[in-house]
């Protein structure tokens, strides 16, 4: 909630104060203090604001449905709350989630209390049963005694000052006076005096040498202190400031308000964090004074005092990289707002009560939780094919860990020669992180056993026993131990696993990842196989754009099979720029690849046995397929049932582009057999001025030549046919027989009809009597099987017969039997005979 407290602007509710708390409480003889359950989670945040409490984890996002400590205007909120929940009770009154009821007498005190009672339960308030205190005389409240008699400091905030042991060297005698400096120096009568012999022993010149007269002034000032140090009440509207102090034996802080003390505080520390470095120990002072002073500072802005100046920004800054057990401290002092700055020692007054700290009752629960979370750590998490003797003995053996746990001991970070400098220097920028444990034989890296080189490849083989992968491994590992290439290490030893790489299987495939839509028709195009149950194989090509697609029937699918129909395909409708295949046959061949080279055209593979890839032509090939196997069903012809269905498909909308293949590739709707209203004419008076303007030129042009002229034969004429077959040598006309309609002349000679243009004949200079004709024609039908003449149907004829007039039909006159020619006539050439045009 760090930044997202930047962004939320707090409220301003006044809290009672202890001189408000004077007056409620005149002539109050009985008291109550009851304890809300949960405190801020007993309010609910509205629908609108719980987004901004989202937060992250493994499960997904999760957001705060009630209001919760971390939120910087959580205080004021609760405190106004509690306040209008309890308004208009008697003898009742707030701080935060601590209520106290009073009375001036037991009848006044149990009707407060039934009352407040009611109200609470009206409200679905809870309380906390431990921490509830019924009828009492005097109770502590805010720490301080609330009694029939008014208003007493608690005796047990100068009990830490009492007790403060004997100093040991100059730098604690200095200590010493600078704290009582701060705490009354200016309320003791004849300071300086009382104090002249304790600040001779801080001078250099003094050899150092405690005795009775020492012991004797401590014991003064003491008392003086006692005596004359009143600890004023805390006063919330006021600045608030804490001074903390962290030492090899103890830590402590001191709650000052305009440079008055509130409250003095210290513990010593436990043997686990005797072993923290100077850095996670002051970290530990600030986190431990903050939830001590909670009742004071939760909710307030205060000011935090230390003597260790990179903890300024280690607090202060939401973006430092903090070790995780630093990181956890600063997690808790999140409810706080505070802002940490840096004050020298000598100035510090928490400094001498860190470095004597008080031996009270034997430490709490919540101090041993350290040494036995560590004790856990170093029993649970040696792996079990490695002994912690086996830990122990390697650790001694190894130079490098040797020096790390001298360092730590003597504080003196200088590499030796014979250390491994990498590691060294990695343990080094994590020195806050670092503990010793077994009497500084093992070294921890917060939760962790830091392993030595020697121990490393066993480490990783313990862990990849049941052969789990990588990330597996190396997180079980990090929940063990530490050592300096882990990663690599693992990676290396899962790679070489051949176990693994036997049984692992192909890992689940990606997302989905669709092809974005060409940027015009037919410019990428795919294609697939597909077998069909007679036999055949089908050649399928979808136009990506448009989703026209085109089949084609095979034979094989060799290359010499296949490239001609691409060629046929490309004519048709043009060459792309992108054809995307599977990498079967043909596709994967030479001659495919110099194909696709000498076309133009960019041949894209898709990723082998991935269908998935080339899913437009694999999903229309079920579809093709399924129209094939009814028609075989219905036992039709399954290629006329393909091609109705190819049209009904490519005038269809299609479901993803909402438009018809065909229309998207030509621009026009074409017909199918569904009924329609007529197409409109396009706008193309352009076009057809243009058609007539070349075809007038072309006109003028084969006009003007001087070989051209009318043809003048008319039905009757007898007539020479050239024959374009013949040599050189040879005559080149043949007299034939003709019928003409318009420029297409149909020569009859026997049964044989052969249809010219009119340039193909000539006028023969002589007319043939009947007889002639007659023999001719016997001459014609002896010499059938010698002469071959060229069918009637041939494509130039028809060709010709078209363009002259497309709706005429050829008749051609039925020429009847003759009798066979003599012996003279037989032996004519018959290309030299005339005949009669009819």
């Amino acid at each position: 909630m760090r930044s997202a407290n930047k962004a939320i602007r707090r409220e301003r509710h006044a809290t009672p104060t202890l001189d408000e708390l004077k007056t409620m409480l005149a002539g109050a003889k009985v008291f109550s203090k009851l304890d809300l359950n949960q405190g801020y989670n007993q309010l609910e945040l509205a629908e609108e604001s719980r987004y901004i409490t989202t937060f992250s984890t493994h499960l997904g996002l999760y957001r705060y449905r009630r209001l919760f400590f971390g939120v910087n205007s959580a205080s004021e909120i609760f405190q106004e709350t509690i306040r209008q929940v309890l308004s208009g009770l008697k003898g009742v009154v707030n701080i935060s989630d601590d209520i106290l009821c009073y009375g001036t007498s037991q009848q006044d005190h149990d009707n407060n209390l039934r009352a407040l009672m009611q109200r609470l339960r009206e409200k679905d308030l809870t309380l906390n049963t431990d921490k509830c205190e019924y009828n009492k005389k005097s109770l502590e409240f805010l720490g301080h005694i609330f009694g029939e008699d008014g208003i007493t400091p608690s005796q047990d905030k100068l009990k830490t000052i009492l007790e403060l042991p004997t100093p040991t060297n100059a730098s604690e005698v200095r200590s010493l006076l600078g704290m009582m400096n701060f705490c009354g120096a200016h309320f003791i009568p004849n300071y300086a005096t009382l104090t002249h012999e304790l600040r001779l022993l801080t001078k250099k010149t003094t050899p150092w040498s405690w005795n009775e007269k020492h012991d004797a002034a401590l014991g003064t000032l003491k008392a003086e202190l006692s005596k004359a140090t009143t600890l004023a009440y805390f006063n919330p509207g006021k600045p608030t400031e804490i001074s903390t102090d962290g030492s090899p034996v103890g830590i402590s802080a001191v709650l000052t308000q305009d440079k008055r003390i509130i409250q003095f505080a210290s513990r010593a520390l436990t043997p686990t964090e005797q072993r923290y470095s100077q850095t996670e120990r002051e970290a530990l002072a600030i986190t431990w004074a903050c939830e001590y002073f909670h009742i004071y500072l939760f909710g307030a802005t205060f000011t935090v005092y230390t003597d260790h100046k990179p903890l300024v920004s280690m607090f202060n800054n939401p973006r430092a990289q903090l070790s995780a057990r630093v990181e956890r401290w600063v997690l808790r002092t999140q409810p706080y707002e505070m802002t940490v700055q840096y004050r020298s020692g000598f100035d510090n007054p928490a400094d001498y009560l860190s470095r004597h700290p008080v031996q009270q009752h034997p430490s709490s629960r919540e101090e041993k939780i350290a040494e036995e979370y560590l004790h856990y750590v170093v029993d649970t998490s040696t792996p079990k094919a490695m002994t912690l003797d086996t830990v122990i003995s390697e650790t001694a053996k190894d130079v490098t860990l040797t020096a790390v746990i001298n360092a730590i001991l003597t504080s003196d970070w200088e590499a030796k020669d014979d250390v491994d400098t990498k590691t060294f220097r990695t343990l080094y920028l994590c020195r806050s992180e670092l503990s010793l444990s077994h009497n500084a034989s093992v070294l921890l890296k917060s939760t962790r056993i830091v392993l030595p080189e020697s121990l490393h490849l066993q480490a990783v083989k313990v862990a990849h026993t049941g052969h789990q992968g990588i990330v597996k491994t190396v997180a079980l590992l990090r929940e063990k131990v530490w050592f300096r290439g882990m990663q690599e290490t693992v990676e290396k030893a899962v790679k070489n696993c051949l176990t693994c790489q036997i049984s692992t299987p192909t890992p689940a495939r990606e997302p989905l990842k669709m092809s974005p839509l060409p940027t015009a028709p037919w410019s990428e195009l795919s294609a697939d196989f597909g077998d069909v149950p007679n036999g055949n194989i089908l050649l399928v090509i979808t136009d990506e754009y448009s989703r026209f697609t085109v089949v084609d029937i095979l034979q094989s699918t060799s290359s010499r099979s296949v490239i001609p129909r691409l060629d046929k395909i490309f004519a048709e409708y043009g060459i792309p720029d992108v054809l995307k295949t599977d990498n079967g046959p043909p596709f994967n061949s030479h001659e495919f690849a110099t194909y696709a080279t000498h076309t133009a055209f960019k041949h894209r593979k898709i990723t082998p046995l991935c269908p998935r890839a080339n899913g437009e032509t694999e999903r229309f090939m079920r579809t093709i397929k399924k129209t094939v196997k009814a028609a075989h069903a219905q036992q039709l012809n399954w290629k006329q049932e393909m091609y109705k269905f190819l049209l009904d498909y490519r005038t269809t909308p299609h479901c993803t582009t909402g438009v018809a293949p065909a229309t998207a590739l030509f621009g026009r709707n074409i017909k199918n057999r569904l009924p329609q209203l007529p197409p409109q004419q396009p706008a193309d008076a352009k076009m057809r001025q243009q058609d007539a303007r070349a075809k007038g030129k072309m006109k003028l042009y084969a006009d003007n030549k001087n070989y051209v002229k009318p043809s003048n034969l008319q039905i009757g004429d007898s007539v020479l046919i050239k024959d374009t077959s013949i040599k050189k040598s040879t005559p080149p006309f043949n007299p034939t027989v003709v019928s003409k309609n318009g420029s297409m002349i149909s020569a009859c000679r026997g049964n044989k009809i052969i249809t010219r243009n009119s340039s193909f004949f000539k006028r023969s200079p002589r007319h043939p009597t009947p007889s002639e004709t007659n023999d001719a024609e016997a001459d014609a039908e002896a010499e059938t099987e010698a002469v071959t003449l060229p069918h009637t149907d041939e494509p130039n004829s028809q060709h010709a017969h078209n363009k002259q007039n497309q709706n005429a039909q050829n008749t051609h006159t039925n020429v009847a039997p003759t009798p066979r020619r003599s012996h003279r006539e037989k032996h004519l050439p018959t290309k030299l005979q005339d005949f009669v045009l009819t």
